[in-house]
Formats: structure tokens, sequence, C-alpha cells
């Protein structure tokens, strides 16, 4: 295995399941996510030698991954496909079988809500809430000033 390989491989490990999900956010679609990051790591490896050296390369494989999903929303065949299946907010979990149910339901209510918002909403709470960045951070790549109402 190449260096550039293991390189890729690692970036699948550590950023995955992350970029799977936001993808998800954007299309509310497993398969579609999964085909999205998928396409994102074959583009990564083509300028691998550039992204390596970047030093947020997260951030970077994040928003390439934004990108494609905006560009699949885009797309006609997107827009003709029937949305369907969720994905887990959380892993599972122990407890009591009432407790679980009730936080699944609450997962899916507050899952739903979330992707009933329209797109740069959904992009902004995400972003912040889920990914963990900071709001100038946010502002940076979608082109916004970093004052709470240039989300709006």
């Amino acid at each position: 295995m190449t260096e550039q390989e293991q390189t890729l491989r690692d970036w699948m490990h550590r950023f995955g399941k992350r970029m799977i999900q936001l993808a998800f956010y954007y299309v509310k679609e497993r398969m579609t996510a999964e085909d999205i990051v998928q396409d994102v790591f074959v583009k990564a490896f083509t300028r691998i030698e550039e992204l390596d050296a970047h030093p947020q390369i997260e951030f970077v494989l994040l928003r390439m991954t934004i990108q494609r999903s905006k560009d699949v929303l885009k797309s006609w065949s997107y827009r003709k496909q029937r949305l369907t299946g969720m994905l887990p907010l959380t892993r599972s979990e122990t407890g009591l079988p009432e407790n679980q149910l009730m936080r699944k339901l609450g997962e899916n209510e507050l899952l739903a809500r979330l992707l009933g918002l329209p797109l740069k909403y959904r992009e902004v709470v995400l972003l912040y809430y889920f990914e963990g960045y900071k709001s100038r951070e946010i502002a940076e790549p979608l082109g916004k000033s970093n004052r709470p109402s240039a989300f709006a």
C-alpha cells in the first residue's frame, strides 16, 4: 500500500462517519449520502498531495462534502428521486426499553424538524451545533459576515 493510499484510508477512518452524517443532513437519504462521500474521497485522492499539506484537512473535506451535497440537490435525477431512509443520530444505547423508545422518538422528531428547515438555516445549524464550528468559521466559506443577523 502506498503512502497516498494510507493517507486516504486514515481520512476515511477519521472523517468518514461525520461526512456521511453531514451529507445526510442535506440530502435526507443514507445511500445518496454514502455516494456523495465516496465521490468526495475519490476527488480528494486525485488531489491528495495538495490536500495532505492543508492544516485543516477536516474542514476542507467537510466543505467538499457540503458542495457535493448541494450539487446533488440541484441535479435533475435527485429532484425526481423519492427520499427514503433515516440515519440514526446516536449509537445504540443501553437502558430500559421504554427509555430507549422515548429517546428514539425524541431524536426522530428533532431530526424531522431539523430536516424541515430551509437549507440556508439547516446548513448553519448543522455546522454550529453538530459539527462544532464557531460562527466565524461558518461565515467565511458561506460568504457571510460574522454577525448573527447575517445568517438569516
